[in-house]
């Protein structure tokens, strides 16, 4: 708002990667929109028109041409929720396929992982056996090794399948798989250790 209570207008052009999903768009500064975005559309156009309007055009960069570059950009798609009770309780999870929930509460896929550990003595080379032990509150003192395995995701929404990866969180620290392009059912083959 100005000194003398006229309000200042800011013009924002947003971007959409899918016209019929308002949930994930970018945000283009007017400059570029004006500078660039505006005689990329126009050439663009000029070229399908030399060609006659094709009735199936070549769309694989019109991410980079609109001024989203799909290459760059990235959608949070959704959360896979482990609740760290089961490790509490010394209960592994061997192989399990657990819904990609987005913040809609809808379902965007699916991700098999797995979260294992191993017991050690205050050494940290000593194992220890977890069948003798009922609970983390019986191993104060002692060392935990957790063991987290993303091995695919599966059933990915073809629209989000064009770069996919995972991420997760670990004492504050990030750690994310390798990335897969332009697959519905990526297979990532990650493992984490954290001591």
């Amino acid at each position: 708002m100005l000194s003398d209570g006229r309000k200042l207008s800011k013009v924002v052009i947003r971007v959409y990667q899918d016209r019929n999903n308002r949930d994930s768009s970018g945000q283009i500064p007017l400059d570029t929109f004006g500078d660039k975005v505006y005689f990329d559309v126009k050439d663009l156009y000029e070229d399908a028109e030399e060609k006659g309007f094709p009735e199936n055009p070549d769309k694989e960069n019109d991410g980079e041409t609109f001024g989203w570059s799909l290459t760059d950009s990235w959608h949070h798609l959704g959360n896979v929720y482990y609740f760290l009770l089961s490790i509490f309780n010394l209960i592994e999870t061997s192989k399990d396929n657990s819904p990609i929930i987005d913040t809609k509460g809808s379902i965007q896929g699916k991700l098999i992982y797995s979260c294992n550990f191993e017991l050690f003595d205050v050494d940290k080379s000593t194992k220890l056996n977890s069948l003798e032990y009922e609970t983390l509150n019986e191993l104060i003192g002692k060392n935990i090794k957790l063991i987290i395995d993303l091995k695919q995701a599966s059933d990915i929404p073809e629209k989000y399948s064009y770069k996919t990866m995972c991420k997760y969180i670990w004492n504050d620290c990030g750690y994310e798989t390798t990335v897969s392009e332009k697959i519905k059912e990526p297979v990532f083959n990650y493992r984490g250790e954290h001591l």
